[in-house]
């Protein structure tokens, strides 16, 4: 079998700055994903103030005109003419029941949703709340005070029931109706109450709080988490300590504070800037940069799935459960068609494309110069840092393939004698001192160095024709190889 030798570089590039230190491996900044629902999808007001999820699954959207519920891929409209009081719902006016239901507060009284009519509070004992205010709590129900210095409780829709045991004075900030333990939790200014079995128990946080509890949550682990102005604060227990979570970015001042658990677990908050996520000690945070929506995020809730929506201007709801990073033109890539990805040795990520090749780091995405006319379909780093990388040719870089020394962005052209114009290497794999090369019309290649030189030689696999496409080479663990072509898989 004759053997192809074809002048490479000087022995130099081979062994360029190699450095023991490893690079800190740094992704270029991208965006998360969201689904964006607007006047487009039925949503005609997008001044978000208030969202929940019924029991029966589905997603309610209470704005500055109009009460909207999710169906399907879009939004259907409720109003005065469907029995609402006023088109107008109040900041986190929204209540899910807990096993049917919906309570609405708007400006002017309360409603309830019982899956076919809007019922006023009056028909339900609630007489003397006709035209207040109530208090919605998160996953359960209403409560409601009168001037008599009483307050009443309903769940479900059921008639208002005394609440009693609870000191008068300070009104009431946040609530939550904890199901799995079956115990109410309530926040008066600085002082957390929690009803179980029909006892009270308190916990006054006054000393340690400066501010008033906005917004309370119990996790999956039956933790309080706490939300003020300018904290997150979390209680394992109500007698325990109160933990103070370290934070990517300080807490700031929203209109409407909201908190909501993952389905991994993370609690999320809103901020004036973005979305805040703690778990165990980790944390992150999601603004502009990130891929948060224009209009930011007014508005929180994760629905009992554990997908996280948020509203401002519209309804976005996070895809991926906020773990995906995407990259696209808006990032920096030369175009958002990505055929082969890979990370070098010195930490730099590398993104072939169908218009050119591209390289990032902490700072963002550039294109390679003189890459824009060839799709790169293939890449693969040898054990010196050289990444090697197939295209399909242009009269800019003509036919074989191409090399990046370590620590330089040049590419250098390397021919492969015998392939035809429109040919070109579609596979790449190094192992060791060989380079493995699969190309579209002349198959398999080995190609070994011999001092400043790369030979190349051609590989029979079994009864596969010479001239084959090869699509696919990857290592089998053992030291050899699995190659993919139109005649299927050979190892």
């Amino acid at each position: 079998m004759r053997a192809l030798l074809v002048c490479l570089f000087s022995l130099a590039s081979w062994v360029l700055a190699a450095s023991g230190v490893q690079p800190a491996l740094q992704a270029p900044p991208g965006v998360l994903a969201f689904r964006s629902f607007g006047a487009g999808e039925g949503l005609t007001n997008i001044s978000v103030r208030a969202m929940a999820q019924d029991p029966e699954g589905f997603l309610w959207v209470g704005t500055e005109d109009g009460l909207f519920r999710l169906e399907g891929d879009r939004f259907r409209r409720f109003g005065e003419e469907d029995g609402l009081p006023s088109g107008r719902i109040l900041d986190n006016g929204l209540s899910s029941g807990l096993r049917r239901g919906l309570w609405v507060s708007t400006n002017r009284g309360l409603v309830f949703w019982d899956g076919q009519r809007f019922t006023r509070a009056k028909a339900l004992g609630g007489v003397d709340f006709e035209d207040r205010v109530g208090v919605c709590l998160a996953q359960g129900g209403l409560i409601l005070s009168n001037s008599g210095k009483a307050r009443y409780l309903s769940l479900d829709g059921e008639p208002f029931q005394l609440l009693q045991g609870l000191p008068w004075g300070t009104g009431l900030s946040a609530g939550t109706y904890d199901k799995e333990r079956e115990r109410l939790i309530l926040v008066l200014g600085r002082d957390i109450w929690v009803r179980q079995k029909g006892a009270w128990a308190n916990r006054d946080l006054s000393k340690q709080l400066k501010e008033d509890v906005l917004a309370v949550l119990v996790d999956g682990a039956g933790r309080i988490w706490l939300r003020t102005q300018e904290r997150l604060l979390c209680l394992a227990t109500l007698e325990g300590p109160l933990q103070d979570p370290p934070l990517p970015v300080p807490m700031s001042v929203v209109n409407t504070v909201n908190l909501g658990a993952d389905a991994l677990g993370r609690v999320w908050t809103n901020t004036a800037e973005g979305l805040v996520w703690v778990k165990d000690g980790t944390s992150g945070f999601i603004g502009t940069r990130e891929g948060l929506p224009q209009g930011g995020a007014v508005v929180l809730h994760a629905d009992p799935q554990g997908t996280i929506w948020i509203g401002g201007e519209g309804v976005h709801k996070l895809l991926g459960e906020g773990l995906w990073t995407g990259f696209t033109r808006r990032q920096g890539l030369p175009t958002d068609i990505v055929w082969t990805i890979t990370r070098t040795q010195d930490g730099l990520l590398w993104a072939g494309s169908a218009a050119g090749l591209a390289v990032g780091d902490e700072r963002g995405w550039k294109v390679v110069p003189r890459t824009r006319g060839n799709q790169f379909f293939s890449m693969a780093e040898d054990r010196d840092g050289n990444l090697w990388m197939g295209y399909i040719p242009s009269k800019e870089r003509p036919g074989g393939f191409a090399v990046r020394a370590k620590g330089s962005l040049d590419l250098q052209t390397i021919p492969v004698p015998g392939l035809p114009e429109r040919g070109f290497v579609a596979a790449l794999h190094a192992q060791g001192e060989t380079l493995w090369i699969g190309t579209t019309s002349i198959g398999l290649l080995r190609a070994s160095r011999k001092g400043t030189q790369l030979e190349m030689e051609p590989v029979k696999i079994g009864a596969w024709p010479q001239i084959d496409a090869i699509s696919r080479i990857s290592p089998d663990g053992r030291g050899g190889i699995w190659v993919g072509g139109l005649q299927g898989v050979a190892h």
